[in-house]
């Protein structure tokens, strides 16, 4: 499904504009000119259809529906910049899938596992134990297991060894 969205250049302008009740501090934080952030707040005002900001002598204030939206898209920007920060900082929960034989499931992998877990908690690690082979650039596949006499060979997509 689409989404609706306002131009998000527009929320920008708005956001910093009546939060900071200028459009000159609006401009500087977001380092463009005063005219472009008067510009994009108008832009989302005919967007909406109605006034946001009501402007007054070097000052701006927000219309009671401005206020409302305001207080929206500011809680918007926060969860998207607390996400961002959390994915630069790598504390995304990552998950890795290895398959593996059922008796290197049970025998080896399996009683490693806590310990790794222990030291690795923001990685969430599924087990597929089987014997059947498996496309590595096919499938959402990390790591594959296996032990016979298969022939060898390299997965360029991967850099990793399959057997055939």
């Amino acid at each position: 499904m689409k989404r609706n969205l306002p131009p998000l250049n527009a929320l920008r302008a708005f956001e910093a504009s009546a939060r900071l009740a200028s459009v000159q501090r609006a401009a500087h934080e977001l380092n463009v000119t005063p005219s472009a952030v008067s510009q994009q707040v108008q832009n989302l005002e005919r967007w909406v259809g109605f006034p946001l900001l009501e402007r007054r002598a070097r000052q701006l204030q927000p219309t009671a529906q401005g206020r409302a939206y305001l207080a929206a898209i500011s809680a918007a920007f926060d969860q998207i910049a607390a996400a961002t920060a959390e994915l630069a900082e790598g504390r995304v929960p990552r998950m890795i899938c290895i398959t593996c034989t059922p008796g290197f499931a049970v025998q080896w992998l399996v009683p490693r596992l806590q310990r790794f877990q222990d030291l690795h908690p923001e990685i969430d690690v599924r087990i597929d134990a089987s014997t059947r082979m498996v496309d590595l650039r096919a499938e959402d596949v990390d790591l594959a297991v296996r032990h016979g006499m298969g022939a060898i060979r390299t997965s360029p997509a991967r850099s990793c060894w399959m057997t055939t």
